[in-house]
């Protein structure tokens, strides 16, 4: 398995594995040479692309009718039993830690895959539920690029956003052990190379 990352940080807490290679490497200048692979997968990180310089470095790298699966599993900001979360999630914390610009409006339909050389296999949205302690949410919400770009652009503080995190989801939580459970959203998409 060969596994790479733009970020040095992200590979040195990659799981260190005898069957796994990471190399520090942009989606679109990968060091393999042609027709590596006979599958190709990316789970949240495709919208962070130039996506067509992506898919054409996919093409590049996998075989005559292998696989590219792009998958994503996304934060819907809805706590069981509890609506007003979404609410609070809208309107005070993306407003706080809006979330940074990012390439959510590329073309996915079958005609411009098409173009690209690849065809949909198919398409397969679900919801799972993660569970988290009033820690464990603040712990996950530092980890959103929201929280990370308000670090790395606008001169934030991780421990002055978990302090101020810890207060504004008191209300959500009854003592530091309550788990909430959560929904997120996922989107699997079945790409096969066509050239």
């Amino acid at each position: 398995v060969e596994a790479t990352d733009t970020s040095a940080e992200m590979l040195r807490h990659a799981p260190m594995l005898p069957n796994i290679r990471y190399t520090l490497a942009l989606a679109n200048q990968q060091p393999f040479p042609d027709a590596s692979f006979d599958l190709i997968t990316v789970c949240s990180g495709v919208h962070w692309f130039d996506i067509d310089s992506f898919l054409a470095e996919a093409g590049r790298l996998l075989k005559a009718g292998a696989s590219l699966v792009l998958y994503d599993n996304f934060f819907l900001a809805e706590m069981d039993e509890v609506p007003e979360f979404r609410d609070w999630h809208t309107q005070v914390y993306l407003q706080r830690y809006p979330a940074p610009a990012r390439n959510n409006q590329y073309d996915w339909s079958a005609a411009h895959m098409r173009l690209k050389g690849f065809s949909i296999e198919e398409e397969e949205p679900f919801t799972n539920a993660v569970t988290f302690t009033k820690a464990e949410l603040i712990l996950y919400f530092t980890t959103q690029s929201n929280v990370s770009f308000a670090v790395e652009e606008g001169g934030k503080q991780y421990a002055d956003i978990e302090a101020w995190l810890d207060v504004a989801l008191e209300p959500f939580f009854d003592h530091d052990e309550h788990k909430r459970s959560f929904t997120y959203g996922n989107s699997i998409q079945y790409l096969r190379n066509t050239d």
